[in-house]
Formats: C-alpha cells, sequence, structure tokens
C-alpha cells in the first residue's frame, strides 16, 4: 500500500524479475500508473523495458510518457530512454517530486511526433515540465497561429534550480511569421 498523501501507484507487465533483497527488478512491456496527489492528474509510462534500480527510482527503454490510459493517448512524450527518480520533499502540499531525464524524445499527437529534442528532463509535483502551453487559434489581424510555451531548464535537459524558474515562447502565425521570446 501507498504512504497517505502519495497517489495511486501501479505496476503492469508482461514479466517480472524482482530481487528481494535490493528492491531491483526488471519489468518487460511494463505499464507504469501513477497519480500526482495535489493535483490529482494521472501519469501513465509504457516502456518495453523498465528497470527499478532501487525504491522510487526508475529506468526504462523505448518508453511513453502521458496521462492518457488509451492504447493510442491524445498527448505523449516519447523518449529512447528514460530516468525517473523520486524523491520526498517534506512539504505536506507537495510530498513527492518526481525528477526525469531522457534521450531522443519526441512529442507526439496521436502516436504522431511533431517535436524532438535530443535529451529532455525536469521535475513532476513542484512546477511544470518542459511544455508549459501549447495552443492553436485564429485570430483575424494575426491569422492561424501556433503558439507554445516551455522551460528552459528541461528543454537544455537540465534539472531546474527549485527557487528559479525561466521559460521561453516560440510561436507562428500565417500572417505575420515566427516569434521567440
Amino acid at each position: 500500500p501507498s504512504k497517505p498523501g502519495a497517489g495511486e501507484q501501479r505496476l503492469l507487465a508482461d514479466r517480472v524479475y524482482y530481487e528481494f533483497a535490493t528492491d531491483r527488478a526488471i519489468l518487460l512491456n511494463a505499464v507504469m500508473h501513477t497519480v500526482d496527489p495535489a493535483r490529482q492528474v494521472p501519469f501513465i509510462v509504457r516502456a518495453k523495458t523498465m528497470r527499478q534500480l532501487s525504491k522510487g527510482e526508475y529506468e526504462s527503454k523505448n518508453v511513453q510518457l502521458t496521462s492518457s490510459a488509451f492504447a493510442v493517448p491524445s498527448y505523449s512524450i516519447a523518449a529512447d530512454r528514460l530516468y525517473v527518480r523520486a524523491e520526498a520533499t517534506g512539504d505536506p502540499q507537495f510530498p513527492q517530486v518526481i525528477n526525469f531525464e531522457g534521450t531522443d524524445a519526441t512529442f507526439q499527437a496521436f502516436d504522431v511526433p511533431f517535436f524532438y529534442l535530443p535529451v529532455i528532463s525536469g521535475s513532476v509535483g513542484d512546477r511544470p515540465g518542459a511544455m508549459r502551453d501549447i495552443a492553436v487559434g485564429h485570430r483575424t489581424d494575426q491569422g492561424y497561429g501556433f503558439l507554445s510555451q516551455w522551460g528552459l531548464f528541461e528543454t537544455l535537459g537540465q534539472i531546474p534550480p527549485r527557487d528559479l524558474d525561466a521559460a521561453y515562447r516560440i510561436d507562428y502565425f500565417s500572417k505575420r511569421g515566427p516569434g521567440v521570446g
């Protein structure tokens, strides 16, 4: 059973090899379900191979991260490799922070990649991730537009300092062209 306030946590896999003495495991074709207790947002990780390196520490290969339980999620982040570590914060509002680092990451919509990052990292539980906001719209004076806001440290593959947050925007409008700021 999970600790109070830790949220739901489930692991499913085709095969599991577990070493009780060291709390290490290898899971094949694994699906991990967890819920952020502060915001009640589900996180689902699907991986071809998932290793539990220790309690609260995982490394996955051929992985997909999403908040959708559907087999083909609306939005997801896919990566060649993803390292995840959970840390207790001592803060009752955010009892744990989940730090992640990944390589060869693609943002996907319905399994179709639309943005690539060679490295990605960040944390879940105390601040937003690499992609902060995304929108598509139309205005008479600017035309059709794609708007996005990104976390600077997370985009550069770094875990942000606890007391600092930096973000930037990448936008495109059909009548005005690209915009960065």
